[in-house]
């Protein structure tokens, strides 16, 4: 982990209405300045929210800043890592206008026992999104044909999404079993 936080009840909020003007990043992944796996945020505590700024790894995708291009980074490596965004353990976390941004296991907050996004953009391979949230007018680029690992017990569900899968044939969304539910 870059950082490991015990909180509760915090609120993050960027200072702008555009979430790309506000990112929190590192560039590190599985073999590409890490040993094994590696998450930038772990968080423990419940009720989490952030609002307009963007989380992303850029070991693998190019940051670009468009508010000050100098600070724009070329991507690690072009072979695709593990790294994950954010891991967490308990409660509720409440995410609204952010982008999330990476390829293998994006990890959004993943491990909470809900999580609500709205308004979010997520950009993503396999075993990427969190299996216990609900995603609302949210925007999605899957770069392969499972997002999710799995959507044990509640599930996930899609509400009035856009989804634009790059995928060259059958787009699945779950690689293990579980519950998905979608609605326009």
């Amino acid at each position: 982990y870059a950082l490991e936080l015990t909180l509760g009840k915090v609120r993050m909020r960027g200072l702008s209405a555009k979430a790309e003007d506000i990112v929190l990043a590192c560039n590190r992944g599985h073999t590409q300045g890490a040993n094994g796996n590696f998450t930038m945020l772990h968080i423990k505590g419940g009720e989490v929210e952030a609002q307009n700024m963007t989380f992303g790894n850029y070991c693998n995708v190019d940051l670009i800043y468009p508010l000050d291009p100098k600070q724009n980074r070329p991507r690690r490596k072009d072979a695709i890592v593990q790294a994950q965004l954010v891991i967490c353990e308990g409660g509720y976390h409440r995410l609204r206008n952010c982008r999330f941004i990476s390829r293998l296991n994006l990890c959004p907050f993943s491990g909470g026992r809900h999580v609500d996004f709205e308004d979010c953009y997520f950009e993503c391979t396999d075993d990427a999104l969190c299996g216990t949230a609900t995603y609302r007018k949210c925007r999605f680029t899957f770069f392969s044909s499972k997002p999710f690992y799995s959507t044990y017990g509640r599930g996930a569900e899609f509400v009035d999404c856009d989804i634009h899968s790059k995928v060259n044939g059958t787009q699945y969304l779950t690689k293990a079993s579980g519950p998905v539910r979608m609605e326009r």
